[in-house]
């Protein structure tokens, strides 16, 4: 027999209802309570991992550098393998664009790792056109131009009393590196890939771009040697 109000209205036992969803409430609860330790756990490892992010992309850069080498002297009559190096070509530009952005984020700009971040640009730089220069790709001058404009620009650098050790950059400067990356994609698209957009005559016009603004950086740091850097000019984080 059901326990409730007879039905001729007189008084009966009648059990006390449970509140509506009470046996819902303490799973979510438990779950919160799991899930907070962990976000907390997550917040300080990003707070404490973040500003290592920037040196850790430039140290990528870095270690893909022979990939791409490889990549490179292995993509003639291999498109597929062009096409990888692409990918790969275009990785370590992306991580060249970011990581400046990450240190800003982070706080953790120094001249440590403008310095770390350059060395490992100019290494990308020189190594592939050295294998391009070995493939027969590339004129034997062109590496060599941009390496004595960057010597030029770390001598004259150093050799600056405001500069503590540390590169001070040039808008003239930085432009010729963004060049040097232009340069690179071109010939992994063109020849790597095998796309064949550009003809002979084309690319030989921008590999003579190559040493006329690598001297052109050298002179703008030659006319500006008694100038203080910031109204000559300079930067000291061309990125």
């Amino acid at each position: 027999m059901r326990l409730g109000a007879p039905a001729n209205g007189a008084t009966g036992f009648q059990p006390v209802a449970q509140p509506r969803g009470l046996c819902h409430l303490v799973p979510i609860d438990l779950r919160v309570c799991r899930l907070q330790p962990a976000t907390d756990y997550n917040v300080h490892m990003l707070q404490r991992l973040g500003p290592h992010s920037a040196n850790a992309l430039t140290a990528g850069r870095i270690l893909l550098t022979p990939v791409f080498m490889a990549l490179i002297c292995a993509a003639p009559g291999t498109p597929a393998v062009g096409w990888l190096a692409v990918i790969v070509f275009a990785a370590i530009a992306a991580s060249d664009v970011i990581d400046g952005r990450l240190a800003r984020r982070w706080g953790s700009a120094s001249s440590g790792g403008r310095t770390f971040d350059h060395l490992a640009d100019i290494g990308f730089i020189l190594a592939a056109l050295w294998t391009y220069t070995r493939l027969g790709l590339v004129p034997w001058w062109l590496p060599a131009a941009i390496a004595t404009s960057f010597g030029f620009y770390v001598v004259d650098s150093w050799s600056r009393p405001l500069a503590r050790g540390s590169l001070i950059g040039s808008r003239v400067g930085h432009a010729g590196g963004v060049c040097n990356y232009v340069l690179i994609g071109v010939l992994v698209c063109n020849d790597s890939a095998a796309i064949r957009a550009l003809s002979d005559a084309t690319l030989h016009v921008l590999f003579c771009l190559v040493p006329v603004y690598s001297g052109l950086a050298i002179i703008t740091r030659l006319g500006t040697r008694s100038i203080p850097a910031p109204v000559a000019g300079l930067i000291p984080d061309p990125d």
